[in-house]
């Protein structure tokens, strides 16, 4: 995901950029910002009134003032339907994330080093702070975990899921699409 912040140097625009680049680096790595301040890149966008938000080249949000809450919403919002792994269906009904044994965790810190910023580091040890970031599929943290203290629901019932909404031909599709496979 790319989001570019269009503003001219007012303390508005400043302070957007700044939310943005936080909320942004709460959610993913994945995530580019750039700020904008070429007058006639921003008209090129069709927006008048700055500052304003453009997510993947898509105008979001144009003029007005955008609390941390608001930028997380459009952000999380425009994420919906991201994730290769489950093309289109909303990722909070996906039930897969993972869960720390508090008994077990040694705090060896390997979690941390997930690339969508799954947890957060709390008193000392991880936390599942951003559960529904978890990439489907995913258990590298699990396999890492020196004290063996994440696991993650059962795959099975992932698979089901998939089955039953038809998420294979819809990832299939959209990859044919996007030129990665024919």
């Amino acid at each position: 995901m790319k989001i570019k912040v269009l503003c001219t140097g007012y303390p508005s625009c400043e302070q957007l950029e700044r939310i943005v680049r936080k909320v942004a680096g709460d959610i993913s790595r994945d995530i580019e910002v750039e700020k904008v301040d070429n007058l006639q890149k921003i008209m090129s966008y069709g927006v008048m009134m700055v500052p304003a938000l453009v997510i993947d080249e898509k105008v979001v949000s144009a003029g007005g003032f955008l609390t941390i809450e608001d930028v997380k919403e459009i952000i999380e919002k425009n994420m919906g339907g991201k994730m290769a792994w489950i093309e289109g269906y909303p990722r909070e009904k996906v039930e897969w994330f993972p869960t720390i044994d508090e008994d077990k965790c040694v705090g060896c810190g390997m979690c941390m080093n997930c690339g969508k910023k799954v947890y957060d580091w709390v008193d000392g040890k991880p936390k599942v702070a951003r559960p529904y970031n978890c990439v489907v599929g995913c258990t590298t943290c699990a396999n890492l975990c020196l004290g063996n203290a994440i696991t993650f629901q059962d795959i099975n019932s992932v698979r089901e899921l998939y089955k039953k909404e038809g998420i294979w031909a819809k990832v299939k599709r959209a990859l044919k699409e996007k030129g990665v496979i024919k």
